[in-house]
């Protein structure tokens, strides 16, 4: 079926899933002009009592986000009419501590969707940004919900850079759209079906625990490794050079006494 898309400036119901080309990622479709946050919007609705649960691939987009989220309580800043901000949700059936690296697999799909529009593929920087000529390009927040040892959901929120021109002054030194890095406009649901797209792929692979393809294509999106970085933690500031990622996502650091350690949360500062 053929669905009639919005240019380059609006997002709304009409961008279906045929117009998509996705089986199950966004079978329940919601678009918002303005939201808070795409994360908490869906994360509540998948909290629902009333017997209107979303079913894995609910996703959640929208034009502007007032209040959008990173990691570690940080904001992400998200004009109108310029990028794309949007939250899935999936419902894996395992335990937590056995649930796959979804974040390294959320970064293949986006690489995945960009490339064409690029002309070549962006850089992951771990756990969970993609840079262009090293500035930031595209975030994503996993947020998993679970009680003892059952996991109840998993929402997946996706930022991407796409037409924005200016950013503000503190940020303007570290990120970059698709546009900055083109020369050109994109119109937005082009770049839209193709990630998605990608992201079905990815996370059909993941989910069915075939792992290991993944985390190689992941570590060829990483031209950083084997270079030395630093990774700020919760408990200080670890150097090594960088070895690659372990299957549960973990970042393995070759320290100057030839141990090596994992690091499971931390920034990467890759000028360090």
């Amino acid at each position: 079926m053929q669905v009639d898309l919005p240019q380059l400036g609006q997002l709304d119901t009409r961008a279906r899933l045929a117009a998509l080309g996705t089986q199950w990622l966004g079978c329940d479709y919601h678009y918002m002009a303005v939201v808070d946050s795409t994360n908490r919007w869906l994360s509540e609705r998948a909290e629902a009592l009333d017997g209107d649960e979303p079913p894995t691939g609910a996703l959640v987009l929208a034009d502007q986000q007032t209040k959008g989220r990173g990691r570690r309580g940080r904001s992400w800043i998200s004009p109108p009419e310029q990028n794309l901000y949007f939250s899935f949700l999936l419902r894996p059936r395992c335990n937590p501590s056995s649930l796959p690296p979804l974040s390294l697999a959320a970064a293949v799909a986006i690489a995945r969707g960009l490339t064409p529009h690029l002309g070549a593929a962006p850089v992951v920087k771990w756990p969970n940004d993609l840079l262009w000529r090293r500035k930031k390009l595209a975030g994503i927040l996993v947020e998993v919900a679970s009680s003892e040892r059952q996991l109840r959901h998993v929402v997946v929120g996706v930022g991407i850079n796409v037409n924005q021109a200016e950013f503000a002054p503190e940020i303007a030194a570290l990120a970059t759209s698709v546009r900055l890095a083109t020369g050109r406009e994109v119109v937005r649901h082009e770049v839209l079906g193709s990630v998605l797209a990608a992201f079905e792929q990815c996370l059909e692979q993941v989910l069915a625990g075939t792992t290991e393809p993944m985390l190689d294509a992941w570590m060829g999106l990483a031209d950083w490794i084997g270079r030395s970085l630093t990774v700020n933690t919760v408990s200080g500031s670890i150097h090594g050079e960088a070895l690659g990622v372990d299957a549960d996502g973990a970042l393995r650091l070759r320290l100057a006494d030839g141990t090596v350690e994992r690091v499971l949360a931390g920034d990467v500062d890759m000028n360090g």
